[in-house]
Order: C-alpha cells, then sequence, then structure tokens
C-alpha cells in the first residue's frame, strides 16, 4: 500500500488505496464486577480511498481546467481527523 486505483481522468483525480493504522480505547466492565474498569487498546487499519498526493490533485484540477472550484486540502488527512 498505497496501490493505484484510478490513474486519473476528466470526471475523476488519480486515486489510490492507502491503509491507514489507527487505534481506539475500548472501556471495558472488569471481571469481578466492582466499580472499576479496563481500559483496551484496539489497534485497526482503515482502508481509505485518497488521491495519492497534493501535487497530483493540483495538476489534476489544471488538467481540468478547474480552478475555480481547486481545493486540494480534501486529498490530505488531517491530524484531527484521524484522531477523531
Amino acid at each position: 500500500y498505497p496501490r493505484e486505483l484510478h490513474p486519473g481522468g476528466f470526471s475523476l483525480p488519480p486515486m489510490v488505496e492507502d491503509l491507514i493504522p489507527i487505534a481506539t480505547t475500548i472501556t471495558s466492565a472488569a471481571a469481578d464486577n466492582d466499580s472499576q474498569s479496563e481500559d483496551e487498546i484496539l489497534q485497526k487499519d482503515l482502508l481509505l480511498v485518497r488521491p495519492p498526493d497534493m501535487e497530483s490533485l493540483w495538476e489534476w484540477y489544471a488538467y481540468t481546467k478547474r480552478q475555480t472550484d481547486s481545493d486540494p486540502s480534501w486529498g490530505r488527512i488531517w491530524p484531527t481527523a484521524l484522531s477523531l
């Protein structure tokens, strides 16, 4: 990974499939049923479809002449999005 899905064209920018590692905490009740709980860290891989990089997305915007609505920020994974 990343693995190419689409080379890009007039209606769709270049796209790749990527695995993004994420971790989350799960709180579960303790086995002895008292008021304490245990936290367990769960590791997962999120399968994400995205442009290969910001430069490729800018080139696609230029190729398709979509300069008025070009916003390549959606092609980058924001750190706050990963933390959610």
